[in-house]
């Protein structure tokens, strides 16, 4: 045959396949990029021949960590199969998934992230769900959701890939032992190493039954049993795998190959934790040498191989240099952050917590000492991971209908997620089926946010990063803005960050966060007993004998005066909390026989970004929607109370949430109250719902595009019934477990764990499986209230949610944010019905009749509470969050 022969490029192609599977690389390679070059030559961009040619050199070169060369023929043949080919076809769908794998390792995660779902949508249509194909698209999926830190949604994929695969293959499958290993690396990444050594085991013992001794497959399964046994801190095993991997990788591999440099990487890990600093030291930067030959600053492979590295140095005449690497650190970290603005507001939660680990190293080395460019770009990098993980897909009302359709689309799988998670398991459902319909919802809700994201973050309709210049401008005469951040590790920290409006930025170390936290929650518990009021999920304190002024004093001592003392004469403090300061009146805590608040005026921010979008609601219509005295034992047809019951003893839902709301009989008074100070104040007619008629149905259709807000009714908030009401789910793999669907909730939707009772919300389900009486919090984030400028919820415990260091809580308040609002006052803890009642009216009072600033006129209204002889913990439990004026 001739040298072009068709046949004759058909035998080089087979045997460069037995060559890769020998591990002769470059000799598989060579034979490869000559077929390529033949059929590039000889045949039209289309033909299938030199597609499988270009895509089986694309495959090799990716195997042998060549990515930067193996993207561009991974393109190449998508664009053609695209222009030339159906949609679902093979090849298509098969370019489509090796330029996301690609994408994937490369660190473009967002990108990758879009391409697989993309994949899977077809997949899902057309293939049944056992089905290989299919079944490789979630893996991959999910090894990508981990990469972005999405752990919770990572391990539901990997378990149900596992679950088929063990169904359908037999024991010692490649497939079966690739779908534990990624399992036992998201569970390792969870935290549970007994569970991700025990699959590890496995693996490792059943490829070393089937395979050479430095087959790939045996050396990976003894690299991640290394992996878990270094995380269970067991050093002496874990070094003897690493050994001999990297030895049988060096025999196998190239010496720049990403397998080999994994496993030199962990030698030296464990070479470090052992004491061997220089060795350990010598062979990391030799591996960090050849990641930042080979990979982009942003990629996580090279992100943790510069933190390792810097992990390593202890030597004080090293700290100069040291203090350079890291600010490169930074600046990768940086660039991660960047790409979050595309990805879905859950997304975006979820990654942010994931590029916070190197947090506490950076404070160490650059956090007090750095330049004053590192300590600036510190700043802006931790603000701004706060606001990725409250920043919403929120948006200005003018948005053309294509978006508004998407925002609304969104909007009812929040709904349908709340109402799913709400309701907990119906008895029609198993655990399992439940726990994949929540996991669904939001993967479908992600796709629809990510894409309105992405749109809005190329209109510029919502702030980025963070940068002290916007922060230092948007702050106000007498105004100075502190972000609280507690730092972790093995002896947790807090510290502050103070802008003045002169630009200066002063770091503020204020000491162990485990006895700030335990002075806190002593001061919350010398409060005395709550009164008996709205709200579920905390109980009442028990009787104590401590001075509430002597531990307030000291908390006021540790946490406020460190940093008025370099706020200069500053007499207001815009706060982004961290961590237990969230349960924390800062104004509410003595100050030489008065209270902070009469000083300073503390306005809580959810992220600096609102300092830097001030936007002007002046001109929208003044309109008020209030709700109060709100029938819980309504029974609600088509989103509409039918009539009052009394409410079931049994529901099937197990949830001390429902059925137990008592009446509040104080809040009509309170609604109409407001309702009429606002009709006189501005001669328009508000919409008042009580009774049967404060339905949720209500409140999506008349909140939107009024200015005002005013929720008198129960607050929800209940992880306790949460993990009563969501069954531990245990799938009898025996090797592994099933994680609850608490986690899952958790991780795939934490503001549903937290809402606002209304009309209906003791009858739990309805006949459709809704839950038409309980407004989530993740539900009330997708509603557009970006006209209003003032949303007061006057319930229990609507500041409290699940908190995560350095990214605020997941709360009402944030949810209120999220959708736009501009000001919320929320609370902090159970409140009495007759004393918020006189609150509210007070503060309407001064806000609306003498038109005082919002923060003034709630300061004030507390103040006439004092005078009025209320106790301290029925007006400090409210807190306002916002624009203050």
């Amino acid at each position: 045959l001739g040298e072009d022969h068709m046949d004759l490029a058909g035998v080089r192609m087979q045997l460069s396949s037995v060559l890769s599977d020998l591990g002769e690389l470059d000799a598989a390679r060579g034979l490869l990029e000559a077929v390529v070059e033949v059929c590039e030559r000889t045949l039209p961009e289309d033909d299938r021949n030199l597609l499988a040619a270009r895509g089986n050199l694309a495959n090799l070169m990716r195997g042998t960590g060549d990515l930067v060369g193996a993207r561009p023929l991974y393109e190449r043949n998508l664009l053609t199969a695209e222009r030339t080919l159906p949609g679902d076809h093979p090849l298509v769908l098969s370019a489509r998934g090796n330029l996301a794998i690609t994408l994937g390792e490369l660190g473009d995660l967002p990108a990758a992230r879009a391409m697989f779902d993309v994949l899977l949508e077809v997949y899902e249509s057309i293939f049944p769900a056992d089905h290989p194909n299919l079944v490789v698209a979630r893996n991959n999926l999910a090894l990508v959701l981990a990469d972005l830190g999405d752990l919770a949604a990572a391990r539901e994929l990997q378990e149900d890939v596992l679950e088929i695969r063990e169904r359908t293959l037999s024991e010692d499958h490649p497939h079966i032992l690739s779908a534990r290993t990624n399992l036992a690396a998201t569970l390792a990444g969870m935290g549970d190493h007994a569970s991700a050594r025990a699959l590890n085991e496995a693996v490792l013992s059943a490829a070393e039954r089937t395979r050479p001794r430095d087959h790939p497959e045996v050396l990976h399964a003894r690299v991640t049993l290394a992996s878990s046994l270094l995380g269970m801190g067991e050093l002496r095993g874990a070094r003897e795998l690493y050994e001999s991997c990297a030895a049988g990788y060096e025999r196998t591999f190239p010496a720049d190959h990403y397998v080999t440099l994994s496993a030199r990487a962990g030698l030296a890990d464990v070479m470090f934790r052992m004491g061997e600093l220089s060795a350990a030291r010598a062979l990391q930067e030799d591996v960090l040498e050849v990641y930042e030959r080979t990979l982009p600053a942003d990629h996580p492979t090279r992100i943790t191989a510069l933190g390792n590295l810097l992990l390593m140095f202890r030597v004080p005449d090293e700290l100069p240099a040291v203090r350079a690497r890291a600010t490169e650190l930074l600046r990768s970290l940086q660039l991660r952050l960047a790409s979050f603005t595309t990805l879905s507001p859950r997304e975006a939660r979820e990654s942010a917590r994931k590029v916070t680990y190197w947090h506490p190293l950076l404070e160490s080395l650059i956090g007090s000492e750095g330049s004053e460019e590192a300590r600036t770009m510190l700043f802006t990098w931790i603000e701004t991971v706060r606001h990725t993980s409250n920043a919403s897909v929120r948006a200005s009302r003018d948005l053309d209908p294509g978006l508004r359709s998407l925002r609304e689309e969104a909007g009812a799988l929040r709904a349908r997620q709340g109402d799913l998670i709400a309701g907990g398991p119906s008895g029609e459902s198993s655990p399992e089926d439940y726990g994949n319909e929540v996991a669904l919802l939001a993967r479908e809700r992600d796709v629809l946010e990510r894409e309105l994201r992405s749109e809005l973050a190329a209109r510029g309709s919502f702030v980025g990063a963070i940068e002290l210049d916007d922060v230092t401008r948007g702050l106000r005469e007498g105004a100075v803005a502190v972000g609280y951040t507690r730092v972790a590790g093995s002896q947790p920290t807090m510290i502050a960050r103070v802008v003045r409006s002169d630009g200066e930025l002063t770091r503020v170390d204020l000491g162990s966060a485990t006895e700030l936290e335990r002075l806190a929650s002593s001061w919350r518990a010398a409060l005395g007993k709550p009164l008996r009021g709205r709200g579920m999920g905390m109980g009442a304190n028990e009787e104590l004998d401590l001075d509430s002024d002597q531990l307030g004093g000291e908390l006021r001592a540790r946490v406020l005066d460190p940093v008025l003392a370099v706020a200069g004469d500053a007499t207001i403090l815009h706060v982004c909390l961290d961590a237990f300061l969230h349960v924390v009146p800062l104004e509410a805590l003595p100050l030489e026989g008065e209270w902070t608040g009469d000083r300073v005026r503390v306005i809580r921010e959810v992220s600096f970004a609102r300092l830097i979008e001030m936007r002007d609601r002046s001109e929208v219509v003044p309109g008020l929607l209030a709700m109060g005295d709100v029938a819980f034992d309504a029974e609600i047809e088509h989103g509409t109370a039918t009539r009052t019951v009394s409410a079931p003893l049994g529901d099937g839902t197990r949830s001390a949430a429902f059925g137990a709301l008592a009446p509040l009989p104080a809040t009509r008074d309170e609604a109409e109250s407001t309702a009429a100070i606002f009709e006189a104040s501005f001669g328009r007619e508000p919409l008042l719902f009580t009774d049967e008629a404060a339905t949720k149905i209500a409140f999506h259709e008349g909140a939107p595009g009024k200015r005002f807000l005013h929720l008198a009714t129960h607050g929800w908030f209940a992880p306790e019934s949460v993990a009563s009401t969501l069954d531990s789910v245990t799938r009898g793999r025996g090797l592994w477990s099933r994680g609850d669907t608490r986690e899952t909730v958790h991780g795939l939707a934490p503001m549903t764990l937290c809402g606002l009772a209304l009309a209906g919300a003791n009858r739990g389900r309805d006949a459709l499986g809704r839950v038409p009486g309980i407004m989530t919090a993740e539900e009330l984030a997708g509603i557009d209230l970006t006209a209003c400028d003032l949303a007061v919820l006057s319930a229990c415990e609507t500041n409290v949610g699940i908190r995560r260091a350095g990214q605020g809580v997941q709360s009402l308040q944030a949810a209120l944010h999220a959708a736009g609002v501009r000001t919320t006052i929320t609370s902090l803890w159970k409140v009495d019905d007759e004393r918020t009642q006189r609150l509210m009216q007070l503060f309407y009072t001064y806000m609306w009749v003498e038109e005082l600033p919002k923060a003034e006129a709630l300061w004030k209204a507390k103040s006439a509470l004092r005078e009025e002889g209320a106790a301290l913990w029925d007006w400090s439990g409210w807190v306002l969050s916002g624009d203050p004026n």
